[in-house]
């Protein structure tokens, strides 16, 4: 069960650069170019259901 645990999650991790953009596109995210950490703070927020912390700058990742 763990190794079928492990390739999930691996096979998650790597459709994630692949799908990132196309999923901002779908949650009206603003992306341009490459996905930095903004726009995945702001994906996470939304997907999270914290859309408040959105515009809260202390709450972005370093």
């Amino acid at each position: 069960m763990r190794s079928g645990v492990d390739a999930y999650a691996a096979l998650i991790e790597a459709s994630v650069p692949v799908y990132v953009a196309e999923l901002a596109e779908r949650l009206y995210v603003a992306a341009q170019g490459v996905v930095g950490r903004r726009t995945g703070w702001e994906i996470t927020c939304l997907l999270q259901g914290k859309h408040h912390l959105i515009d809260l700058t202390a709450h972005e990742p370093q």
